[in-house]
């Protein structure tokens, strides 16, 4: 039965954290993510393992994505979520979005942690407001292909300059993230070998070939709206992953070497949802949860307040 015990049989719903509301997204049908004509070639494979996808995502989204071993949906999944960089087509996600991926290999974000409890692991992996783990699975996109350089003027504006001059001054850094009204989001750099920091636009990152910098402090952002609103504390994590039917024997003293595989699985869904995500991607749930939770998994998909995604090879 995939070690599920007698005090979890009861639970009917998983309770998937509320996200909350994105900046400028008024309503739950408008888009906060999209895919455009987009393809993936894995480096030495003969041929695109995704052609020409598109997907739109938001709140109300609910996607079934459904095809055989090796149809690429996998890979579908990595671009949705940024873990892949579509090699041609164009990816836009909204800047204070937080996307939640469960992979098939779901248990390797537990491997290095065998003896924490799973109580334990959630602190560890948030400590700091960010997710320590996250920026292990990002894509490095490609940045632009004839990046501008530029030199720092005393009065701290920026002036072009030729690649490669004695005076061009690259970013190091991005250190934070400010609104700028209609204008959008600029953001803090420091410099290299320059005991200074100053504010330049998301565009002029781009130009420099820095957008992933600037992507970066949107994460990290994101992540920490998402803490400033919950105590990371014990009994607070116990309450989440009493959520997904742990109780606080399983949760706060039991290792996660000593849980079964079907309660690890639980505290991996409890730490991928512990930042309330807009978007919950689960690719092949099938093959980590046992039919009690598959059952409060869906339960718990159809009162969340944000978009779904599952990635099946079966009905």
């Amino acid at each position: 039965d995939g070690g599920i015990s007698a005090a979890q049989r009861p639970l009917a719903a998983f309770v998937l954290p509320e996200p909350g509301p994105l900046p400028g997204v008024k309503s739950r049908s408008r888009r906060f993510l999209n895919l455009e004509d987009a393809y993936y070639t894995y480096p030495g494979s003969g041929g695109p393992s995704v052609r020409g996808a598109t997907v739109e995502c938001c709140l109300k989204s609910r996607v079934g994505i459904i095809g055989p071993n090796g149809a690429g949906k996998s890979t579908l999944a990595g671009l949705v979520v940024g873990e892949l960089a579509p090699d041609v087509g164009a990816a836009h996600r909204h800047p204070n979005l937080r996307v939640a991926f469960v992979a098939q290999h779901a248990f390797h974000h537990l491997e290095q942690h065998m003896d924490l409890t799973g109580t334990q692991y959630l602190l560890w992996r948030f400590e700091g407001n960010e997710d320590r783990q996250a920026m292990d699975f990002r894509a490095e996109e490609a940045e632009c292909p004839d990046p501008k350089s530029y030199r720092l003027l005393p009065s701290g504006r920026l002036a072009q300059c030729e690649r490669g001059a004695p005076d061009e001054d690259r970013p190091e850094v991005v250190v934070d993230r400010r609104q700028r009204g209609r204008l959008g989001y600029e953001y803090e750099v420091r410099w290299r070998g320059i005991d200074v920091t100053t504010w330049i636009s998301r565009t002029q990152l781009a130009e420099m070939g820095c957008l992933g910098m600037a992507k970066r402090e949107d994460e990290r952002q994101a992540a920490q709206r998402a803490l400033s609103e919950r105590p990371l504390t014990t009994p607070a994590v116990e309450a989440h992953l009493a959520g997904f039917g742990l109780g606080s024997e399983e949760a706060s003293h039991r290792r996660l070497g000593a849980l079964s595989n079907g309660q690890r699985a639980r505290v991996v869904l409890g730490a991928a949802t512990w930042l309330a995500p807009h978007l919950l991607v689960l690719d092949e749930p099938t093959n980590y949860l046992d039919q009690p939770a598959l059952r409060a998994l869906t339960a718990g998909l159809q009162s969340f307040g944000g978009g779904g995604m599952v990635i099946s090879h079966t009905m």
